[in-house]
Formats: C-alpha cells, structure tokens, sequence
C-alpha cells in the first residue's frame, strides 16, 4: 500500500466522521426551540388565552351574527392540545342554538386552530367557515403568532 492510497483513506475515514458527527449534532436553535414547548409555558399561555376568550368571543359574535355568546368548555386536552366549545344563537330566527368548537394545539410558543366544527340549524357552511377562519386568525394573534 502506497502512502498515498493511506493518505487518501485517512482523509475520507476523517471527512465521513465529521459528515456523521454534523447530521447527529442537534441544531443550535433546536435547544431554544423546545424551551417554549415546555407543559409549564403550554399551561400559562393557554391560562391567559382563557382569560382573553371572552372578549375575542363577543367581538366575534358581533361581527359574525351571533348573539349571546356563551363560552362552555375551554380546556386543555394533552400538554399541547386545548378544546373550546362555545355557543350563541343565530340573530337570523333569534331562536336557533349553534355550537362552535376549536380544536387547538401549542407549537413554538403559541396555541393555534388546527381545526373548527359549527353546528346548529341556521348554519349557512360556506358563510361561517370564513367567520370560523377569522375567529381562528384572531386567537392566533392573541397568543402570540
């Protein structure tokens, strides 16, 4: 075997492990990152989304034609998901219950709607997914995103 043929060995075995050790190594931001994901922070930021709800709700229901908007469920169903069940009568019959339901989930700091469900007689579908899509905007703001 040659020096060089040695040489040349040496430094693919010398690059191959530097090439292992940077696709193993964790990111320097990955550290930061999983700090906000913590159940501690998720608890805190959903206690003080919990305690804005009422107000995001009502300024929903006004702008959406809901009237007396009743908040029923608002809690927390894994350490990064969270419910919130609300309900409110359409201002069309003034006599109809509807049912709103989020679906959140807690990533990097903040909670966000995943997902929503309306139900109630005098839900038009394609009228409230643009409120539920708005609703969802603002309790994304609220958090913090």
């Amino acid at each position: 075997m040659s020096m060089r043929s040695i040489l040349f060995g040496f430094l693919v075995l010398l690059t191959g492990g530097f090439w292992v050790a940077a696709t193993i190594a964790e990111p320097p931001d990955a550290k930061q990152e999983n700090s906000k994901n913590t159940p501690k922070d998720a608890a805190s930021t959903f206690e003080a989304l919990k305690k804005q709800l009422p107000d995001i709700v009502s300024a929903w229901c006004e702008s959406s034609a809901i009237l007396k908007p009743k908040i029923r469920i608002a809690r927390r169903t894994s350490v990064e998901e969270a419910k919130i069940t609300f309900e409110g009568i359409a201002a069309l019959t003034e006599d109809s219950e509807c049912f709103f339901t989020l679906y959140l989930r807690y990533y990097e700091g903040a909670w966000t709607v995943m997902r929503w469900e309306a139900g109630g007689n005098e839900i038009h579908p394609e009228r409230i997914k643009g409120y539920m899509l708005k609703l969802g905007l603002t309790i994304d703001k609220a958090t913090g995103r």
